[in-house]
């Protein structure tokens, strides 16, 4: 068995280089995060649609078919189906709106719906950013 003893003066000298150490890890944190952000103008502005984005709609699937197949997959014992995925053909090219902010940069917006639907999620296939 060891057992070490320190002095009063070693420990607050320990104490007094772990607080330099995590202030400096503190300041290396912060500046780290603070250069990797981007221009967030965009972000800063109040998240408000302007009053000419187009809307696109999305057809509605047909929930009776899907709650028929939801019966027989708890029959199955296959687990829950909690959405359904449908391939659509969006892109900044053909649909929304783009607009010039003030300072040069530019927004998309558009507006998805699809009536009877509790959520709408998107996964991006392919995502450019074109002129950049």
């Amino acid at each position: 068995m060891h057992f070490i003893y320190l002095y009063k003066s070693e420990i607050t000298k320990s104490f007094q280089t772990m607080k330099k150490l995590l202030l400096s890890f503190a300041i290396l944190f912060f500046f780290a995060t603070y250069s990797t952000a981007q221009n967030d103008f965009v972000l800063r502005q109040k998240f408000v649609l302007d009053n000419n984005v187009p809307v696109k709609m999305i057809a509605a699937p047909d929930l009776e078919a899907l709650h028929l197949e939801d019966i027989q997959r708890d029959k199955l014992g296959l687990l829950y189906r909690i959405g359904l995925a449908s391939t659509v053909n969006i892109t900044p090219l053909n649909s929304g709106i783009w607009t010039t902010l003030p300072n040069g940069d530019r927004k998309w917006q558009l507006v998805v719906k699809s009536s009877g639907a509790e959520a709408l999620s998107f996964l991006f296939e392919t995502f450019k950013l074109y002129g950049a």
